[in-house]
């Protein structure tokens, strides 16, 4: 899915988009580092 189309789904622009899709890799990011130090431990 293109961000410009995630945009025009939400009715967002394409920098609202891109912010958000941002943040939420880096919270994904940071809720699976937990896991994977406990994996690896």
């Amino acid at each position: 899915l293109q961000n410009a189309d995630i945009g025009e789904a939400l009715g967002l622009s394409l920098p609202a988009v891109k912010s958000r899709l941002h943040r939420a890799r880096l919270m994904l990011r940071e809720s699976l580092a937990a896991y994977f130090e406990e994996k690896v431990s």
